[in-house]
């Protein structure tokens, strides 16, 4: 049994028209790839490499050095590969030479599938790979622990020879730890201690994976299971996110973390409005949602990782394990989305969630061409002036392609949970923004009037809004992309009375006091 969340912010917008919006992001064609590995390493299992692009043929070129792997294979839409568990590291504080380099003639989706042995369901987890064109030098390490014996961990990949990596642990005062890394070559470290917030930097593109050994999210429950998520560099860290529950599950954990001295979180839990304050890069705070979605606000960049909780923090679904997965920004939403919903996690629930901005988003929803038919749950909430809905679907294993037919975009999330402790959970995919956002375009525009234009902006800029009185009296509105300085767009001898700028596609239907991008822009006049 599979569903499917749908998360969509109710807008005067119809999808119609809405061009559509391309960008590989995540979709690509070069990928690093470094394995973590569970408490107890099972020398007999696998990970599992899952490629999933259009229905085309395609070549893959695989590479693993340590393990004599170079290998070159044909497919057509899906492929798996399996890699022994040797691969996995077993030495603290020290370099190998494990990393797999994979490539492909065509853009592609990657996942990896940890450790899938019949016998020991806690290893099991998945995570989507950042190709190389999107990977940095920045990082913040995102993990857990609570009470656990096992080890909080993560894992560098180099991608270039003389690559010098440094590790400021957040853990211990000391100086930075310097490593030295070539091409393929890999670095780990773990601790019973939490290492989230450690912060990573190179001099050189590096791939960096973090998660836990086995532990359990919020607290110490009697089962353990393992986690694994490649990060994002701290250059794609986003400001606005729409965290989904994960049904069955009653409860979810949420951690933000910081890039920036001085940020402010904000977001609605249980009715209330609450914020947060982030003082230094790799501070985090740690949310304990509900059965509802979560909509969050920062002042600056950060970082958003969701969790699933433990085996039995609900009494009523005793399913699945604590498992993690990066959240993409509004701003990183794609329209379309390749996955596969394997059949190696065995009897196993299978959910994606969507998140997305639109009121008709769901009319035009389309998997494999065709409208989805089961909804099992939905709700609608409000953060402020935006609202939200989330829907629930069933589908079934299979490779999928995910779209919306006008280019509307939207996050997707999949996971699973079953039996005897199974999880795991993704991200589909993201984008990076480098095609520039879509905002409403209308100038001299009267509140009474909706503005049905929209405009692709250049790679940087904003969407602005700006509301103004003219010499006669007439209050008007213009709509327009702008720098990231929010420059006004009024005309001469017009009196400003609000101006707001925001980085997410369509953000600029209304004009709000507070500016997304210049906190300290006002109402003015």
């Amino acid at each position: 049994m599979i569903y499917l969340v749908v998360l969509v912010s109710l807008s005067t917008i119809t999808s119609s028209e809405i061009s559509s919006a391309s960008s590989h992001g995540t979709f690509g064609r070069d990928f690093f790839v470094g394995i973590l590995g569970p408490w107890q390493i099972i020398r007999s299992g696998n990970a599992t490499l899952q490629i999933t692009s259009e229905n085309t043929t395609d070549t893959v070129n695989i590479h693993v050095p340590y393990l004599g792997i170079n290998t070159r294979r044909r497919f057509v839409g899906h492929f798996e590969f399996s890699i022994p568990n040797l691969i996995i590291h077993g030495t603290n504080n020290t370099v190998y030479h494990r990393g797999i380099h994979v490539t492909t003639d065509i853009d592609v989706s990657l996942v990896v599938i940890t450790s899938h042995n019949s016998d020991w369901n806690e290893a099991r987890e998945s995570y989507l790979i950042i190709p190389k064109s999107m990977i940095s030098s920045s990082y913040i390490i995102s993990s857990y622990t609570s009470g656990s014996f096992w080890n909080s961990n993560f894992l560098i990949v180099a991608t270039e020879n003389e690559t010098v990596v440094n590790i400021t642990i957040n853990t211990e005062s000391s100086l930075p730890m310097t490593v030295s890394m070539n091409n393929m070559d890999t670095y780990f470290y773990d601790s019973q201690k939490d290492l989230s917030g450690s912060i990573v930097k190179s001099n050189k593109p590096i791939a960096v994976f973090s998660g836990h050994e086995a532990t359990a999210v919020p607290y110490d429950c009697y089962d353990k299971h393992f986690m694994a998520e490649q990060l994002l560099p701290i250059s794609t860290f986003g400001r606005e996110f729409i965290v989904p529950p994960m049904p069955p599950k009653s409860g979810y954990v949420v951690r933000v973390y910081g890039s920036e001295q001085n940020t402010t979180i904000s977001y609605t839990l249980t009715l209330r409005n609450e914020k947060r304050q982030l003082r230094i890069p790799g501070q985090f705070h740690e949310i304990l949602g509900e059965d509802k979605p979560l909509k969050i606000y920062a002042s600056k960049p950060v970082q958003m990782v969701l969790y699933s909780t433990c085996y039995s923090f609900d009494s009523a679904y005793h399913i699945g394990g604590s498992t993690m997965a990066i959240i993409p920004a509004t701003q990183q939403y794609a329209n379309t989305y390749f996955f596969t919903v394997s059949p190696i996690f065995g009897n196993t629930d299978h959910y994606v969630a969507i998140m997305a901005k639109y009121r008709n988003i769901e009319d035009d929803l389309r998997i494999n061409g065709k409208r989805f038919q089961e909804n099992v749950q939905s709700n609608v909430m409000t953060f402020y002036k935006d609202t939200y809905i989330v829907s629930i679907y069933k589908i079934h294993v299979g490779v999928y392609k995910l779209e919306h037919v006008n280019g509307l975009r939207f996050g997707a999330l999949q996971y699973g949970f079953g039996g005897n402790g199974k999880s795991y959970s993704n991200v589909l995919g993201l984008v990076t923004g480098a095609d520039g956002l879509t905002c409403l375009q209308c100038n001299g525009i009267s509140i009474t009037k909706p503005c049905n234009r929209v405009t692709k902006c250049a790679p940087g800029q904003v969407c602005l809004i700006e509301k103004f009185i003219t010499h006669y009296g007439q209050i008007l509105y213009n709509m327009d992309c702008s720098d990231a300085k929010c420059t006004s767009t009024s005309r001469p001898g017009s009196t400003p009375v609000c101006q707001y700028c925001c980085d997410n596609d369509l953000c600029n239907s209304y004009c709000n006091v507070t500016n997304h991008v210049q906190p300290e822009v006002t109402v003015v006049g």
